[in-house]
């Protein structure tokens, strides 16, 4: 799959269009299961974009580097 997906823009555009969104904490699936089930919760819906060492990821067969950035937010 991913060999037929050109160019960033292209993967970024499938994975907004065809990888549909599940609310629940944490990673549970990961890359494989992600594209497996054709859904996922964001983190692993962007593990499809990182590349871990001997990962499958849609970017793999690119020359990019990735980090996953988060934050916490407390209202008091």
């Amino acid at each position: 799959m991913a060999e037929s997906l050109n160019s960033v823009i292209e993967i970024y555009e499938y994975v907004r269009n065809n990888i549909n969104f599940e609310a629940y904490y944490g990673s549970k699936k990961g890359a494989v299961g992600t594209l497996d089930q054709m859904a996922g919760n964001d983190i692993d819906i962007s593990s499809n974009k990182k590349k871990p060492e001997n990962s499958p990821s849609l970017f793999n067969h690119e020359n990019y580097l990735y980090s996953f950035q988060y934050n916490c937010m407390r209202h008091n």
